[in-house]
């Protein structure tokens, strides 16, 4: 009688071990930025500052005549930096997300209300005020650095006539045209009775690499809350710019 074989076995075959899990990685910690700090709040510009923001919200409601006290608490603001203390990380944090207008607007409409009276913002209108301190920082050779009472009736805009003729206009007869023009002539000068001296640094450093060229030699130049101002460029001369500025070394006191 025939023995039945019994099936061989087949070897069995071993499963893999699964790939052993790499350690994960701890997302490392970026060192903190010194402007990602906030410097840690005065409890007395603090208060200021929540006085100030109770004034702007009043004076935003009188539409009619809330203008001049509007932007002299925000011209404080500004002035003192005490958005800062309020937890805001920039001047132009603030004007965006408190003011919710126009950088420039808000910079401009507070110098004036700084300056002029609600009377002087009625009789000659903001923008002239505003050509008007520009032409005083001209003079000055930079901008005031304290609250200087400006006499607007006494000022005097020297002006070219159609015929030629040199004169001088009071601020209620001159035009933001004639202002600019005037502003624009007395930088160009050069040095006015000592102005140049009293520029900051950085003015004359810049002033001095624009008049290399004279594509740039009628540019006029402000450096106010450590940020410059240009005038006019014809577009020809961007590329004079481009190289006046690459040049501009500013010693960093």
């Amino acid at each position: 009688m025939a023995t039945a074989k019994k099936p061989s076995k087949k070897p069995s075959k071993k499963t893999a071990a699964p790939p052993a899990k790499k350690p994960s990685k701890k997302p490392v910690a970026r060192p903190t930025k010194p402007e990602d700090v906030l410097p840690e709040a005065d409890p007395k510009r603090k208060a200021r500052y929540l006085g100030l923001a109770k004034e702007i919200e009043a004076a935003r409601k009188d539409t009619l005549h809330g203008f001049d006290a509007l932007y002299e608490a925000v011209a404080e603001v500004l002035d003192h930096e005490l958005y800062l203390d309020a937890g805001y990380r920039s001047r132009t944090t603030w004007i965006e997300e408190v003011i919710k207008e126009p950088v420039r607007t808000v910079e401009r409409n507070a110098r004036v209300a700084k300056y002029a009276t609600a009377d002087e913002e009625a009789r000659y209108g903001v923008a002239k005020l505003d050509s008007a301190l520009e032409y005083v920082e001209a003079v000055a050779g930079g901008p005031t650095k304290v609250r200087l009472p400006v006499r607007f009736d006494a000022l005097k805009i020297p002006v070219v006539g159609e015929d030629g003729a040199r004169q001088k206009r009071s601020l209620a007869e001159a035009t933001v045209k004639d202002i600019e023009a005037a502003r624009k002539a007395l930088l160009a000068a050069g040095d006015n009775d000592g102005a140049s001296e009293r520029r900051s640094p950085a003015e004359r450093a810049v002033l001095k690499a624009l008049r290399r060229f004279a594509s740039l030699a009628s540019v006029t130049v402000s450096v106010r809350d450590a940020k410059l101002k240009l005038g006019e460029v014809a577009l020809y001369a961007l590329g004079d710019l481009r190289t006046a500025l690459g040049e501009i070394e500013l010693n960093e006191e």
